[in-house]
């Protein structure tokens, strides 16, 4: 019978496919990085894959993240539900677990025992919580950021080592500012394959995997890279002498601009009832399938989660995406 991890086996090793099929792995992050890391991970042969991401396919994705088609933008699929499709006509013996939603400090307790987490945010708050996590319950990930032509990823590892919070200290990225500076498809696969590779080492038992931050211009060729070693922090709260884990803490703000989009998220305390919704007699056209509603209100458009949230579409800002929730969704259920 034919191996189908022959040809990756020749490369790592029988002990190190065996424990990389063996393993599971958060996806933290369905977009460019989450997309292109997901798919690796799944043809390299693991287990189970975790993928959580709170944002839905649109057309403007199509460009850079490699999972979706024009039917799961038209269709406003969540992204994690659009590539489990995708990663199960690939391979239909991976085990998936999907979220729709934000990342949690009560979703990483849950999903502790995972063996490696991917970062695949674009914002430092998120990863900020992941680290935290990470150093808490003691698993890996591999941080990855792009944007324009440019990309960086580093493996951080728990036990002692300098943590996300020692990098962003540090080293200033393409994550400076949260407004759209547009990314090349390149620059992410570049960024994905460095955390992958990383990823692959790790699972598959490397003991030689160091905490060094590799930087690529894809354009113009050049490339650093830094030994994060020397970042290390003795008062850093979640890796210093004395941590604190101080992201575990915080509680998600419930109405927010998304970074770098015209969008407003509210995150209601309860769930949305979309029969309710629809059944109000509502004058403004609307969509839905089986994981959203669409709604059209003024000149904008509302997507309405199963869990609650709701994306304001097009929102100048978050008195005016509260007033529109308010007066098409807030006040009918």
């Amino acid at each position: 019978m034919m191996n189908r991890y022959n040809r990756q086996e020749q490369v790592l090793g029988s002990s190190a496919q065996k424990r990389i099929e063996e393993a599971a792995v958060l996806v933290a992050g369905a977009g460019a990085l989450g997309s292109a890391a997901a798919e690796t991970l799944v043809r390299a042969g693991i287990r189970k894959l975790i993928l959580i991401d709170r944002d839905h396919v649109e057309l403007s994705n199509l460009q850079r993240q490699q999972l979706y088609t024009e039917a799961d933008a038209e269709a406003a699929l969540p992204k994690v539900e659009a590539a489990a499709r995708r990663l199960y006509d690939i391979r239909s013996d991976v085990e998936i677990e999907t979220t729709v939603g934000e990342l949690t400090p009560s979703f990483l307790k849950e999903h502790r025992d995972i063996d490696l987490a991917v970062d695949a945010f674009d914002n430092r708050e998120a990863r900020r919580l992941l680290n935290d996590a990470a150093q808490k319950y003691g698993f890996p990930w591999v941080y990855g950021a792009v944007s324009g032509t440019i990309g960086m990823a580093a493996p951080i590892l728990a036990g002692g080592q300098p943590c996300y919070r020692c990098l962003e200290q540090a080293v200033p990225g393409p994550e400076e500012s949260c407004d759209t500076a547009g990314v090349v498809s390149p620059a992410v696969q570049w960024t994905s394959a460095i955390q992958t590779a990383a990823a692959l080492r790790i699972l598959g038992g490397s003991e030689d995997v160091t905490p060094v931050l590799q930087w690529m211009d894809v354009f113009t060729g050049r490339t650093k890279a830094m030994d994060l070693k020397r970042l290390a922090a003795e008062d850093c709260p979640a890796c210093g002498s004395r941590p604190d884990y101080p992201a575990l803490q915080e509680n998600m703000p419930s109405v927010r601009m998304l970074c770098g989009r015209r969008t407003v998220q509210i995150q209601p305390d309860r769930r949305i009832p979309f029969s309710r919704v629809k059944g109000k007699g509502m004058d403004i056209p609307w969509r839905e399938n089986e994981f959203v509603l669409q709604l059209y209100p003024e000149g904008c458009r509302m997507v309405v989660f199963r869990d609650g949230r709701v994306l304001v579409h097009e929102a100048p800002d978050e008195s005016e995406a509260l007033r529109l929730y308010e007066q098409y969704v807030g006040l009918m259920v």
